[in-house]
């Protein structure tokens, strides 16, 4: 089922495997790291593996995990086969070079890690040290989305509408793609209808991934949020919705929305609850001050998390051609 994911392997020591693995056991004088090496490059998988896939889902591109290849076919594809001296050269060769990206891949995610992991220890040495209020004391309303029920339905046939859920909720921002759920222009209406979203509002996921956010920065026209999403008014002069937004990602809050968290399969939090959850509070003027300097700071480590991204992908994309390189004989070794 994973034939065109390059999912191969040498096994170091005895065992079982699932049936849905087939397990070869190559010839004397064939090394079985290079043809594992061979099997699992991208170059292999897509001109010689994928024309043989089998079973429901073949030629879509919707995950579907049916397609298979049979045992049979596999064995008889025509590949580049060199001598065992030379295989046993390139294996060594890739495990060398491809041990050292890996190592390279995982400092780097490390430190996407540890850049994610600083977040609230930042926010805390910058907003915390002052009183914490209630929330309630400075929203001047809550409001919810709407799910569908008897009420509409998601992905109508010519649906120009976008139906908001977690997955949109990018910290400040709303990001809509070509996966975002379909709604109709009625149910995008009687969504706003409800919701009556504003620029500032700040939309807060009180289900499942609880603590997701979002800013609305200008009057939705073709969107409407599942119910599951609270909209937050902050009081104008009081309450500065960027700062809520750091607030919000507090330690010491996190904890508190935490501990008011509910549900056994999908947590969730009331808007009464979330209301009287504490934030550390300054003057609208220092919020501002202090949100300005905290919007540097994660703009730096954001740079650095994104280069760093940049940096995986290009190691992983060098990775996948080196091992094509070598196993088809246009690297030497």
């Amino acid at each position: 089922m994973s034939a065109t994911s390059g999912a191969v392997g040498v096994a170091r020591e005895s065992g079982i495997v699932s049936p849905d693995y087939a397990t070869f056991r190559p010839k004397k004088g064939e090394n079985s790291d290079f043809l594992s090496f061979l099997i699992g490059s991208r170059d292999f998988i897509e001109t010689k593996v994928r024309p043989l896939l089998r079973g429901i889902g073949v030629g879509s591109d919707g995950g579907v995990r049916t397609p298979r290849v049979n045992s049979s076919d596999l064995l008889g594809i025509k590949a580049w086969i060199p001598s065992f001296d030379q295989q046993s050269r390139i294996a060594s060769y890739l495990e060398k070079e491809i041990g050292e990206m890996e190592a390279l891949i995982e400092e780097f995610e490390t430190l996407k890690r540890d850049l994610e992991n600083r977040r609230s220890i930042v926010i805390d040495s910058v907003l915390e040290n002052t009183d914490r209020i209630p929330l309630g004391y400075f929203i001047n309303e809550i409001r919810t989305g709407m799910n569908p029920r008897q009420n509409f339905t998601l992905s109508p046939a010519g649906a120009e509408g976008y139906y908001i859920t977690v997955r949109e909720l990018k910290g400040k921002r709303i990001e809509i793609d070509d996966s975002t759920v379909r709604i109709g222009a009625d149910a995008v209406a009687m969504i706003q209808e409800r919701t009556r979203l504003i620029p500032g509002d700040l939309l807060f996921c009180g289900t499942g991934s609880i603590g997701k956010t979002a800013i609305v920065s200008e009057t939705p026209t073709n969107w409407g949020m599942k119910e599951g999403i609270y909209a937050l008014t902050p009081t104008p002069g009081k309450l500065d919705t960027h700062y809520l937004f750091y607030a919000l990602s507090s330690s010491r809050t996190k904890k508190e929305i935490a501990l008011d968290s509910l549900g056994s399969t999908v947590a969730s939090i009331s808007t009464e609850k979330l209301l009287r959850v504490t934030i550390p509070y300054h003057s609208y003027e220092k919020q501002q001050e202090l949100t300005a300097e905290l919007d540097r700071e994660f703009g730096r480590m954001e740079a650095l998390a994104e280069e760093s991204t940049k940096l995986i992908e290009s190691l992983k994309a060098r990775k996948t051609a080196l091992i094509t390189e070598v196993v088809t004989g246009r690297k030497e070794v």
